[in-house]
């Protein structure tokens, strides 16, 4: 007696491969204001672009949104973000912004990576021309990340940017309230606003730290400058002032 064929059976279409998943879940983190149909009056991808070249950075940042990734579960946030310093620093950075509504954005940069986040709003209540001017200013952390990066990557200038750190009047509060390594960065952060303000506008360098301070203020007005073109190009205005675009 003849054994009946066995039935035939259909394979199970193979699970979406984890790279599938995180580029799914790329596109679902995208910031809506960098999406041309959703935005048709303005083409803000390509403002966006215009200021990435003005930039060149070393490395690009993933730009998200803050309402996309609040969505995610951590299963997928797993997926998204496998290193897991970045993530670790995303979901604080999730955090902060839940915690602060008025703060628009947040900028990490760890392990290589980049990531900025940027509150979209929800959906009926977005504001295009504010999301944009919040995401050119989380480029410029992105710009001064880098530019602080590199320096203490360079045994001669990190020698004398310390020194100058360890002989300035603020070095004991600072280091009491934040550590040392903190503490530089806050005190890194206040000399560039220094000398990107207006009263240090035509001051000439004095010493090679000095000199360092100015050029990295000078790439920031150079970006702003940029930023000021593209946004009166494309929208027609440009609200802020180089100052409040610095401390917004």
């Amino acid at each position: 007696q003849e054994t009946p064929p066995a039935p035939e059976t259909t394979a199970a279409p193979p699970r979406a491969t984890v790279e599938q998943q995180r580029e799914r879940l790329q596109q679902r983190a995208r910031l809506k204001v960098l999406d041309p149909a959703l935005n048709q009056d303005f083409d803000f991808a390509a403002a966006y672009q215009e200021l990435l070249d003005a930039l060149k950075l070393e490395v690009e940042p993933q730009v998200m949104s803050f309402e996309a990734l609040k969505e995610m579960t951590d299963a997928e946030l797993d997926i998204l973000f496998p290193d897991a310093l970045v993530r670790d620093y995303v979901a604080q950075s999730l955090q902060a912004l839940t915690e602060a509504p008025t703060k628009g954005g947040r900028h990490i940069f760890a392990n290589g990576q980049k990531v900025v986040i940027v509150k979209d709003g929800s959906q009926g209540r977005r504001n295009p021309v504010r999301t944009m001017f919040v995401l050119a200013h989380e480029l410029g952390h992105s710009l001064f990340k880098e530019e602080q990066n590199n320096a203490l990557a360079n045994p001669a200038i990190r020698t004398r940017l310390e020194q100058a750190f360890r002989k300035h009047q603020t070095f004991d509060a600072l280091v009491q309230k934040y550590g040392f390594d903190q503490g530089f960065e806050e005190w890194y952060a206040d000399q560039t606003a220094r000398w990107a303000s207006r009263q240090y506008l035509k001051r000439q360098a004095k010493n090679a730290v000095d000199r360092h301070f100015k050029e990295l203020a000078n790439k920031l007005r150079r970006f702003y400058r940029q930023l000021s073109r593209t946004m009166r190009a494309r929208i027609g205005r440009m609200d802020q002032d180089f100052e409040t675009y610095l401390d917004a």
